[in-house]
């Protein structure tokens, strides 16, 4: 039977009495990776936040936390070397770093919406290139990217 999809594809899951399918948010994919042995690379902006979570993770000592700016794209490449030096491949990138704001298009500055921009797709672009000659190297890797819907329909209503 062909996978249902739209508003109604956890129909079949209701029927039977099971939960619905919810994605993993990353911090939980992080978790359950470093449980099956992965070596887990922590990045974003707040480093003490970085330290917390990685204090969480099993087998604490053997993640690394690496801070991140998607604004100051210009260092990814190092980034990357340290990642590869550290754990010598790359499995998966989980891109889901992103800016948002709550004001009206028409209130808001020019230059909100260009550091929305680079922040939210020049960044994680930057990021993902940083990245994918290591990717071809090894002959694998995953690429995953997350968003809200919010910041979905946001890049659809008042960028295209």
């Amino acid at each position: 039977q062909p996978r249902r999809r739209g508003p109604d594809r956890d129909a079949r899951r209701r029927r039977l009495g099971l939960p619905r399918r919810r994605p993993l948010p990353p911090r939980r994919v992080g978790h359950l990776r470093a449980q099956q042995g992965a070596i887990v690379i922590l990045s974003a902006r707040k480093r003490e936040t970085l330290e917390q979570i990685k204090s969480e993770l099993p087998n604490a000592n053997k993640h690394l936390v690496l801070p991140l700016d998607l604004e100051q794209s210009s260092n990814f490449s190092e980034l990357a070397q340290v990642i590869i030096d550290y754990a010598g491949t790359i499995d998966f990138l989980f891109n889901n770093g992103g800016l948002s704001q709550r004001s009206e298009a028409w209130e808001t500055p020019l230059e909100i919406d260009r550091k929305i921009m680079e922040i939210n797709y020049f960044g994680n672009i930057a990021l993902t290139k940083a990245l994918l000659p290591q990717f071809r190297k090894q002959k694998k890797g995953q690429l995953i990217i997350t968003s809200s819907k919010y910041r979905l329909k946001q890049y659809v209503c008042f960028y295209w």
